[in-house]
């Protein structure tokens, strides 16, 4: 019996890249069982059974209690439940899906309970937003402290495996990058939003789908279409900070909506009902931003939307201006964003169609994750 284990440090929901992850493992037989390791929360089960070979354990700590130190011990508990619950199980692999918990697995293979340690960061985990200061010294301290541990890592593009390798010297770093599987695709194209908000055909509709957080440009996007044409909307569809504040606005805008987070397997019907997929950040962004490939990226690709993105997204707009699969605008200028949205018309949308086509085509989960093969064989 080959075990692993996966270990993230949130409640486990719309995880999508580590339930695509741990399927391909399964289908490959590159492991018998995995378990995934993460924090409780209301209305989760404290074990759940995802199919016969992987489950989801969460934790409930007792350190939730603990008032203003809560996030503190809630870290170091977390870590020390993981490594006194598994410490008995006979682990081949443990994944780290972020740095938080990269000691944990540290950890265990240090005392003999696993043979292979991968870290398995979903972004650039010592350049996210948000972190500056001692916080961010702190952890590039121990990123660089306990990343020799690893024995492979996995990134989601190249432009992060290219930064691992150099600032670390690493020689094992992969990539698998953020892709849905094709075989979700849906056979024409669906009306479920449009039908939902009772929006024309030939009314454009944007879609923002993931993480609702200011953070992430939420507050441009409700500015701007706040005062768009009646006939271009926007969806929000995910969950996050910002999820109040839109579901607010929605009431009385009847261009916004609000979706809210569907199953993995929804995903790419949904997103097909909308026009146009949307990430926009102004002004300057972290370095994990510059660099990213998230999700929804190749969710709107393959779902057929060309996609509008900002110029500080850099990877992704050199992608979207190379693939010619969507527009690419300053982001440093709102008045640009609005002065788009407000003049693009079916029409616009249409013209891009060709080249999304060609280029979603070489798109997919289906090709990503035969990767899985050479890191763990």
């Amino acid at each position: 019996m080959i075990t692993n284990l996966h270990i993230y440090p949130s409640p486990f929901m719309f995880e999508t890249r580590i339930m695509k992850e741990t399927n391909s493992m399964i289908k490959l037989k590159l492991v018998d069982e995995i378990i995934i390791s993460s924090l409780w929360k209301n209305g989760l089960k404290e074990e759940e059974a995802i199919d016969a070979n992987r489950k989801v354990i969460r934790f409930k700590l007792l350190a939730r209690h603990f008032g203003r130190f809560s996030k503190v011990f809630n870290y170091i508990e977390f870590i020390i439940r993981i490594f006194f619950t598994y410490r008995s199980k006979k682990l081949e692999y443990v994944n780290c899906h972020s740095l938080l918990v990269l000691p944990t697995g540290v950890l265990l293979k240090k005392f003999g309970h696993t043979k292979v340690l991968i870290y398995d960061p979903h972004e650039l985990e010592t350049e996210r937003v948000g972190l500056r200061g001692k916080g961010q010294q702190l952890t590039k301290w121990l990123e660089r402290k306990l990343i020799r541990f690893a024995d492979k890592t996995i990134v989601v593009c190249d432009p992060i495996a290219d930064w691992y390798k150099k600032k670390y010297a690493l020689e094992h770093v992969y990539v698998i990058r953020n892709m849905p599987n094709r075989l979700t695709l849906p056979r024409k194209k669906s009306t479920l939003l449009k039908g939902k908000f009772n929006i024309p055909n030939n009314h454009v509709l944007y879609i923002y789908q993931g993480i609702l957080t200011k953070e992430r440009g939420i507050d441009t996007l409700l500015q701007v279409f706040g005062n768009a044409p009646k006939d271009k909307h926007i969806v929000f569809m995910g969950y996050g900070d910002s999820e109040s504040v839109i579901k607010e606005v929605a009431k009385t805008a009847g261009n916004i909506h609000f979706q809210e987070a569907v199953r993995p397997a929804e995903i790419i019907d949904y997103t097909s009902s909308a026009d146009i997929g949307i990430f926009f950040i102004t002004g300057q962004v972290c370095l994990s931003y510059q660099y990213c490939l998230p999700n929804k990226f190749g969710e709107y690709l393959i779902a057929g939307l060309p996609v509008l993105v900002s110029s500080s997204l850099t990877y992704l707009s050199g992608l979207v201006v190379d693939e010619k699969c969507g527009w690419s605008l300053d982001a440093n200028s709102i008045t640009e964003l609005s002065d788009f949205v407000t003049k693009t018309e079916m029409v616009h949308v249409s013209e891009k169609q060709k080249d999304v086509e060609r280029y979603s085509g070489s798109l997919g989960w289906e090709f990503e994750e035969t990767g899985y093969a050479e890191i763990y064989q």
